[in-house]
């Protein structure tokens, strides 16, 4: 550097990205980055929550208000609140990484699981 130049220094401030696992064992009330994939469409319940998944475990969010698919690999920020004594993250800001590839469920029955028994594909239990 000479005399009369310029120095910039960025910063970047964020909140902790955390795995679900992590998320869950949270003070409530703490801020935090999650990355999964949900399980459910945001209207599946009628409630405004997203089942959240890592390779960790699964968390309830709630308040979800973006539009999220099974199968979207999000990025949310949410606080940890606590819902009938289970951990979610509550009012999250959702950013969408990838659209979800997530096969829709299967409807099955006693039906077609006997019939898969009587085939010899699916072991008895």
């Amino acid at each position: 550097m000479t005399p009369g130049d310029s120095l910039i220094v960025r910063i970047a401030v964020s909140y902790p990205q955390v795995t679900v696992t992590q998320a869950r064992a949270l003070p409530v009330g703490k801020k935090v980055l999650v990355v999964g994939v949900t399980l459910n469409n945001v209207l599946a319940f009628g409630d405004s929550t997203v089942h959240l998944a890592d390779t960790s475990a699964a968390i309830l969010v709630t308040g979800v208000r973006a539009l999220v698919f099974p199968g979207d690999s999000v990025r949310m920020l949410g606080t940890r609140r606590t819902r009938s004594g289970e951990s979610t993250l509550d009012n999250p800001r959702v950013f969408t990484l990838a659209a979800g590839t997530a096969a829709p469920a299967r409807q099955v029955n006693t039906r077609w699981r006997r019939a898969r028994i009587m085939r010899g594909s699916m072991p008895h239990s």
